[in-house]
This record gives C-alpha cells, structure tokens and sequence, in this order.
C-alpha cells in the first residue's frame, strides 16, 4: 500500500488547497476543540494568512484562526498536486 504524503499544516503554502489526514496528538480535549472548528480528517483546508503565534484558516468555507502549535499537529495533503488530481480522476 502506498503512504500519503503528510505535510504540517504550518509548512505549507498560502492559498493552496489542502486535504486533513490526520492529527497526530489525538488529546480528546484538542479533537473537540478542532472538531468544533470543522478540521478533522477529510476536511479541506486553505491556509489564508500567517500571523506571529497563529493561522488564519478557511476549513471547508469557514474561517476559523488556529494557534501554530496545535496546527503542527496536522497533516495535510495538497490536493492541487497533479499526481493527487489524476489520482482522484482514475478513481472515479
């Protein structure tokens, strides 16, 4: 079986298009608070502004700010990437 490529959520780029896969800390405390803002795994996420301390995101069409630390434990796939795109079109 083929491994996805994981990226943190804090290293990747602006306004690109990124796909949730998981949160590494799975505290029950941290997963409610980030289900509450819609990021849990299957979500879509971009990234609009990066700030000291924080994130500005957009999860699934709603904006929501994240703290950097809880957002490095996010791994995220680009879902812009060509072979992601033409792994999708031979899969439907």
């Amino acid at each position: 079986m083929e491994e996805e490529e994981c990226n943190s959520l804090t290293e990747v780029g602006i306004d690109k298009l990124y796909n949730i896969l998981r949160v590494i800390d799975e505290k029950r405390r941290k997963l409610l608070v980030l289900a509450d803002k819609g990021i849990r795994p299957g979500a879509k996420v971009r990234v609009l502004e990066r700030r000291l301390h924080k994130l500005v995101l957009d999860v699934d069409g709603k904006k929501c700010v994240l703290d950097r630390k809880i957002a490095s434990d996010i791994c995220v796939q680009n879902l812009e990437d060509k072979d992601y795109a033409e792994k999708e079109e031979e899969a439907a």
